[in-house]
């Protein structure tokens, strides 16, 4: 297995595990995990994960690849493209690329594309590109398009970009740019050459 490993240790091998794993804080994996439990992440892993239950990444846990699974809940760094049910980052998370949940909760760091039915943006979370969601509520920051049937804000939410929405609740947050009915912004027939442009925007910003 994969436990208590020495520093920079690399395993290039596919695993697949059918009890809870976990990697240590200063241990290095290399491969992809499938297990029918949850797994803790607390080093670098470099590779994919499947699992059925929870990934838990820690607070100095580094996972560059793709997780599915039916919870993700992260402190540390992500990139890659996440599927799960629900999905929460902390306050000293980070994650980068793209994430397709039912509900979303994001209290740290979020840079790429988000597709969910449920977005709540904490008052420390930063969201950045795209959203298409069908509820969206935000007390923290959204920079980039928004897609949703209902958004609501705090005061202390602060969102810049463009808002396709059917009802908007601004409970006396700060609102730059422009509002237009609600579309499916991720369509690749229709929005392509769109989000091509937007990314294009967001990166020399």
């Amino acid at each position: 297995m994969f436990f208590n490993r020495k520093e920079n240790d690399i395993t290039p091998k596919a695993i697949p595990a059918k009890v809870s794993s976990f990697l240590t804080r200063a241990s290095r994996f290399e491969g992809n995990i499938t297990t029918e439990d949850s797994i803790e992440i607390n080093g670098d892993f470099i590779g994919n994960i499947e699992s059925e239950k929870e990934v838990i990444v820690g607070e100095f846990g580094s996972v560059i690849g793709n997780i599915k699974a039916e919870r993700v809940a992260t402190e540390g760094k992500i990139s890659g493209k996440i599927i799960c049910n629900t999905f929460k980052g902390d306050k000293k998370s980070f994650t980068k690329d793209n994430i397709e949940a039912i509900s979303i909760t994001i209290m740290g760091k979020f840079d790429g594309i988000i597709k969910c039915d449920e977005l709540f943006v904490q008052e420390d979370g930063l969201v950045k590109k795209i959203v298409q969601a069908k509820n969206v509520e935000v007390s923290g920051q959204i920079e980039g398009d928004i897609a949703c049937e209902t958004l609501s804000t705090t005061m202390h939410a602060k969102i810049k970009g463009r808002l396709f929405v059917n009802k908007l609740l601004n409970n006396g947050g700060t609102i730059d740019g422009n509002i237009g009915k609600y579309q499916d912004i991720l369509n690749p027939k229709e929005q392509k050459q769109e989000i091509t442009t937007l990314e294009k925007e967001l990166v020399e910003s």
